[in-house]
């Protein structure tokens, strides 16, 4: 199995460090802690012990539960409740292979709480995230992603606070912890800290923006601040990064129905129409992709048709209040009427 690992300056595209790996697939944690540790030689890094210990443990011994493992996360990070729905199956697939997997829990948990905020508020979801979230507490205590399983719970719950609190800490401990970023710029969106987001735009990008998700709350933080320079230039970086990602995985209505967005703040509306239309024919009656086409139409001021969008989000189970009453590119139609009867600004949840 041949790894090609190499480690990239990205202000200068300059290449820090190579190498290639030939080794059988029974030894891709070997891999993996070797490249770590290679790499934290090329930047010259001292790591601790705790985290040399962190880097050498193993997940799992089972590599076909790894492999799930990895392949949910593919599809979890889209978000939409068919391919949410696709990676639970393959985390609980996972663990049907191995009972002691702590990851997979914890995966199992973020993203029932995530399909809770997103695509429903029935009670069963924060049930379902509760459960997955002791367990792998139980197993790996020290898991950060343990941990981050609980905020999620946290946020499902309005619990924006403690939400931050818990990952701040978690970021301050392990910064490339899976999803950490995205879970605290969301909050801090929520909060109104956008001041604070503006600080950690460089530090997320730096860590994370191949991750598009990132984006969307430093861009609604930098458009309520003012900040139209820096706006714009996170704006290219954000359509690089889904540009790219959509050569990789064109297949991904997530990226697609954002892309779309992006390019109506750019006043590109043929190009924003066309994106929009082949995330809602890849995935049809999603409450994600229909929220964000509102979004898109808002942004052109094509009222009606964001306003039937929004709806048709609602009842496909998007009722984030807190995050729609926000959301800057829905300001064309907050004053409406039927806005108000989606998103009342006493809604529960």
């Amino acid at each position: 199995m041949p790894i090609n690992a190499q480690l990239v300056d990205t202000r200068t595209d300059h290449p820090v460090w190579s190498e290639r790996y030939d080794r059988e697939m029974k030894d891709v944690f070997e891999v993996q802690d070797e490249i770590a540790h290679k790499i934290a030689e090329a930047l010259r890094v001292k790591l601790s012990p705790q985290e040399k210990k962190e880097l050498a443990a193993r997940p799992t011994e089972n590599l076909r539960a790894y492999d799930l493992y990895l392949r949910a996360k593919s599809y979890a990070r889209r978000q939409t409740r068919q391919d949410s729905d696709f990676a639970l199956q393959m985390y609980e697939n996972a663990i049907a292979e191995d009972p002691n997997f702590a990851l997979a829990y914890a995966a199992i948990a973020n993203l029932s709480a995530q399909v809770y905020i997103d695509h429903t508020r029935e009670a069963p979801w924060l049930d379902r995230a509760r459960v997955a979230a002791e367990k792998a507490n139980a197993l790996q205590p020290e898991l950060p992603e343990a941990r981050m399983a609980q905020a999620w719970i946290l946020c499902a719950r309005g619990e924006y606070e403690d939400t931050r609190q818990i990952v701040s800490a978690l970021i301050a401990r392990r910064r490339d912890t899976e999803g950490a970023y995205y879970l605290l710029l969301r909050v801090l969106f929520l909060l109104g800290s956008y001041q604070q987001i503006e600080a950690l735009t460089e530090d997320v990008i730096a860590t994370c923006g191949s991750d598009y998700n990132v984006y969307i709350p430093i861009m609604n933080a930098l458009g309520e601040l003012g900040k139209q320079e820096l706006l714009g230039n996170v704006r290219q970086r954000a359509i690089h990064a889904l540009e790219t990602h959509l050569l990789e995985v064109p297949e991904d209505a997530r990226a697609r129905i954002l892309l779309g967005g992006q390019y109506a703040s750019q006043g590109r509306a043929e190009d924003a129409i066309r994106e929009t239309n082949l995330a809602t024919l890849l995935r049809p009656n999603e409450a994600t992709v229909q929220y964000n086409a509102a979004c898109m139409f808002a942004v052109l001021d094509r009222k009606a048709e964001a306003l039937e969008a929004l709806a048709k989000a609602w009842r496909a189970g998007f009722r984030d209040a807190d995050w729609a009453r926000r959301d800057p590119d829905l300001a064309a139609v907050r004053d409406e009427p039927e806005f108000e009867k989606l998103f009342p600004e006493q809604a529960e949840g």
